[in-house]
């Protein structure tokens, strides 16, 4: 058999009992798709056509709310559609990064208004439109100091890869947060600095020191920050 898209040969089929061909990481639009079968003496005529229409959709249910006093933290849904590579963050219509994770903190912004938008990359390198508009104004002006040192929290949680741990300084000073696995056993150390009273996040990709991704399971996370200590656990699923 040969197999035709838009009236060209894509595909020869040797095995007469094989009558399934899969045209995998196509860009978005409409196809017409027609099946001819090869004889010793020749080529038949095409048999019906039949138009398939692809749809890149783009990420889902996308928010973005200001976190701390000078960062966004924008979350997302994922399309349900076919396999993806990876997620394009714009603001403004410019392009800012892209991550697997469905997920993505843009900081240390300057007061103004931010208009945030996602796309999804699919197989083939193929992109999807913007998502719906989601607008923030960040007044830097308006800096909230927390009423307490505080480790918030991880999210998402149960995550893959990356996750984004929170945490709250009441006032300024050295910050140690680090990972260990489920045997204690040192595994990395995300923040290790000296850090301002405000609202803080870092992302943990799923790594050690050496960069190597860990396995699933759970790990703890524990915040250091003069006399304030506490321990969180986290789960890593593949």
């Amino acid at each position: 058999y040969k197999v035709y898209r838009d009236g060209v040969e894509i595909f020869e089929i040797f095995d007469p009992n094989e009558l399934t061909y899969d045209d995998l990481c196509l860009n978005g639009g409409t196809y017409e798709y027609w099946v001819t079968a090869v004889y010793d003496n020749g080529e038949s005529d095409p048999s019906n056509a039949e138009e398939v229409t692809v749809v890149l959709n783009p990420p889902q249910n996308v928010s973005a709310i200001v976190q701390g006093w000078n960062n966004v933290f924008i979350t997302w849904d994922v399309p349900a559609t076919r396999d993806l590579e990876y997620y394009n963050i714009y603001r403004n219509g410019d392009l800012i990064g892209n991550v697997t994770s469905t997920f993505y903190l843009d900081v240390g912004l300057e007061a103004g208004t931010y208009t945030y938008n996602i796309t999804a990359v699919y197989c083939g390198g193929w992109e999807s439109e913007f998502s719906s508009n989601n607008i923030v104004y960040v007044d830097v002006g308006d800096t909230p100091i927390p009423l307490v040192t505080e480790l918030n929290g991880n999210y998402p949680n149960p995550f893959n890869p990356e996750t984004s741990i929170k945490f709250a300084l009441n006032e300024a000073g050295q910050v140690r947060i680090d990972v260990f696995n489920l045997k204690g056993q040192h595994v990395r150390t995300v923040v290790n600095e000296h850090l301002e009273a405000s609202y803080h996040s870092v992302v943990w990709d799923g790594k050690d020191t050496n960069g190597v991704n860990v396995s699933s399971g759970v790990y703890f996370y524990k915040m250091d920050a003069g006399k304030y200590t506490s321990t969180k656990k986290m789960i890593l699923m593949k």
